[in-house]
C-alpha cells in the first residue's frame, strides 16, 4: 500500500500550529487534493472514523480501524462493506480489470508468463502427449491434489482400518484416506457417514464387519 502525500499536514501546521500526537487531518469536502486551510480539520482518530462511517466511506474506515487496532470482526465487516460498495459502483478490481479469458494474450505477456513458468508444454510438446496415466501415477496425482497435510500428517487423519466393499471394485481393507487416494471421486464426508453407521452406502461403497467378510 502506497503512503499518501501528507503535504496537507504541513499546511495545517504552518497555519494552525503543531498537530497533537495521534490526531488526523480531515478534508471536509472529501477531496484529498483540496488542501485549502478552510477545507482542513484536525480531529481525533475516533472523530475522524465517525465522520467517514456516517458518510459510508467504508474503505477509509477499514484503514483507520486497522490503525486503531479495532476487533477483527469490525475490520472484517468494514472490508465486506467496502467491497460491496465497489461492486455497486463498478470499481472493483474484477470489474475494471476483467480476466483475459476470451481475449488474445499479447506476445509480451506470453513471454513474461513463459519466463515465470506459467505456460506448460502443450500438445505434442507435452511429455504425456498420447499417453494415459496408470493406476500408480493416478494415485500420486490424487495425493498431490489432496494437499500438503494429508494422510498421517493431517490433524483430521483417521488411522482406523475399515472393511469396504463395492459391487464392481470388490473389497478393500484400508483407511478412508487410502480409499480416497485410490478412487478420487469419493468424498470425505460421504465415507465418514458410512464408517460411522449414519448412512448405508456412499457411491455404492459399503462398510462390512468381520463376520460379513
Amino acid at each position: 500500500m502506497e503512503r499518501r502525500n501528507t503535504v496537507y499536514r504541513e499546511i495545517w501546521q504552518a497555519a494552525k500550529g503543531q498537530i497533537p500526537t495521534g490526531y488526523h487531518i480531515h478534508h471536509a469536502n472529501g477531496d484529498p487534493n483540496d488542501n485549502r486551510i478552510e477545507n482542513l480539520m484536525c480531529l481525533s482518530p475516533k472523530e475522524h472514523f465517525d465522520i467517514h462511517y456516517s458518510q459510508g466511506d467504508w474503505y477509509e474506515c477499514q484503514l483507520m480501524a486497522l490503525r486503531m487496532k479495532m476487533s477483527k470482526e469490525i475490520i472484517s465487516d468494514l472490508a465486506s462493506k467496502a467491497n460491496r460498495k465497489r461492486v455497486e459502483e463498478g470499481s472493483h478490481n474484477w470489474q475494471t480489470n476483467p480476466p483475459a479469458k476470451g481475449r488474445p494474450v499479447s506476445a509480451e505477456t506470453r513471454e513474461k508468463q513463459s519466463a515465470a513458468g506459467k505456460i506448460h508444454n502443450k500438445g505434442e510438446k507435452n511429455p504425456m502427449y498420447g499417453k494415459s496415466h496408470n493406476a500408480e501415477s493416478k494415485a500420486k496425482i490424487r495425493k498431490s491434489k489432496l494437499g500438503k497435510y494429508t494422510g498421517s500428517k493431517s490433524p483430521m487423519y483417521n488411522p482406523t482400518i475399515y472393511n469396504f466393499i463395492h459391487p464392481q471394485h470388490g473389497k478393500r481393507s484400508c483407511t478412508m484416506y487410502d480409499l480416497r487416494v485410490e478412487f478420487d471421486d469419493l468424498g470425505h464426508n460421504g465415507l465418514s457417514l458410512i464408517c460411522n453407521n449414519k448412512q448405508s452406502h456412499h457411491k455404492q461403497w459399503k462398510v462390512i464387519n468381520d463376520e460379513q467378510k
